[in-house]
C-alpha cells in the first residue's frame, strides 16, 4: 500500500511537472517581506507545503521569489501571497528609516543594525537573510555589499534552525576558499569535515584521520581514502591507472617479465632454457623474441633474430 502511493505521488510529481518562476517582489506593498515571514516562517516553509510547489526561496539581492513549481501550483502560490497583500493595513507615509529588505520602518525590538555599516534592518528579515542568501552575507542595502562580521551572528544564538544554517554556511564558504586547510570527506554523501596536513607535515605524519561521520579511514596528505603501505604519490597514479601496478611489477625484472605473445598474461621466467609455455592459453613462445610457435620443438630449432 505504501508503495502504491509513493508510486503515485512521483507520477502525479512527472505529469505536472516542475518549472521555476521568479516573481519580482515590486507587485507587493511595502512591507510585504516582513508579512510574509511572519505568516509563512523565516524559511517560507508554509509554502513549501502547499501542492504542486517543490521550493520557494527569496533572493535578497534582487529582491525576487524564486518558486519551483507546477504551473498550477504557481498560480495557487501567487494567490496565497496576494491575498495576504490584500490583508495588510495601508503602510504609513513617514518618512522614517526603513528595514533595508522589507522597505518598511523597523518596530521596537526589532530594529537591528549591521556592524560594519550600520543599515537597518528588522530582526525577522535579517534572519531570512541568513537561511536564505549566498554565502559569504553581505549588507543587501543598495549600493553597500559590507560583509557581516561575528557580532551581527551572535543575535542568533537563541534560534537553532538559524544557528545551524550559520554553521553550515561557513563551512561550506570555507571549503570553497582556495587556501582552505579544510576538505570534505571523500565518501560519498558524507558530511564529515577534516583539515588537510600542510606540506611541512606530510612527511612526518602518516596517522589517518577517522570520520565519525561515515566510519571511513581518510589520508590527509592526498585527502582519499586512507591507502596503507601505500605512497601517496603511488595511490593516486593506481586510481586513475588500472594496470599501473602490473607495470610496476615488469620494470622491476624486465628481462624475467613479460607478456605472453598470444594471450597477453603476464609471465615471469626463474631460469630454464628459452622455450616458454604459457600456463593460460598453452601457447609455446622464445622468450627473447616472444615469437609463438605451434609446438615446443619448432621453438630450438628456430633461427631467434633477437640474439643476433
Amino acid at each position: 500500500m505504501a508503495r502504491t502511493e509513493i508510486n503515485n505521488v512521483l507520477s502525479k510529481i512527472i505529469d505536472d511537472g516542475h518549472n521555476t518562476f521568479h516573481e519580482h517582489l515590486s507587485q507587493f506593498p511595502n512591507g510585504f517581506v516582513r508579512e510574509m515571514l511572519t505568516e509563512f516562517d523565516a524559511d517560507l516553509k508554509v509554502l513549501h507545503a502547499m501542492e504542486g510547489v517543490h521550493e520557494v526561496k527569496f533572493l535578497v539581492g534582487p529582491r525576487k521569489l524564486k518558486i519551483v513549481s507546477s504551473s498550477q501550483g504557481h498560480v495557487e502560490l501567487m494567490e496565497a501571497l496576494r491575498s495576504l497583500a490584500a490583508r495588510m493595513p495601508e503602510a504609513s507615509q513617514d518618512e522614517e528609516e526603513a528595514c533595508s529588505v522589507c522597505l518598511t520602518p523597523p518596530e521596537g525590538k526589532e530594529r537591528v543594525r549591521l556592524e560594519v555599516c550600520g543599515h537597518l534592518y528588522c530582526s525577522p528579515c535579517l534572519a531570512m537573510q541568513v537561511m536564505s542568501a549566498p554565502w559569504p552575507l553581505l549588507c543587501s542595502f543598495e549600493g553597500c555589499s559590507s560583509p557581516w562580521v561575528a557580532e551581527d551572528l551572535r543575535r542568533f544564538e537563541s534560534d537553532q534552525e538559524v544557528m545551524k544554517r550559520i554553521v553550515r554556511g561557513s563551512l561550506e564558504d570555507n571549503l570553497l576558499q582556495p587556501t582552505s586547510n579544510l576538505h570534505a570527506c571523500p565518501s560519498p554523501n558524507c558530511e564529515g569535515v577534516f583539515r588537510k596536513l600542510s606540506p611541512e607535515e606530510k612527511g612526518s605524519n602518516q596517522d589517518p584521520f577517522f570520520c565519525t561521520f561515515c566510519g571511513a579511514n581518510i589520508c590527509r596528505g592526498c585527502c582519499s581514502v586512507f591507502h596503507q603501505g601505500m605512497t601517496c604519490e603511488f595511490y593516486q597514479i593506481s586510481r586513475t591507472d588500472d594496470d599501473h601496478s602490473l607495470k610496476v611489477w615488469f620494470a622491476e625484472k624486465p628481462e624475467d617479465r613479460k607478456r605472453c605473445g598470444q594471450c597477453q598474461a603476464p609471465i615471469e621466467k626463474a631460469g630454464g632454457c628459452l622455450h616458454v609455455h604459457c600456463a593460460r592459453c598453452g601457447a609455446h613462445m622464445c622468450w627473447w623474441c616472444m615469437v609463438v610457435f605451434p609446438t615446443g620443438g619448432q621453438v630450438y630449432h628456430h633461427a631467434c633474430s633477437a640474439r643476433r
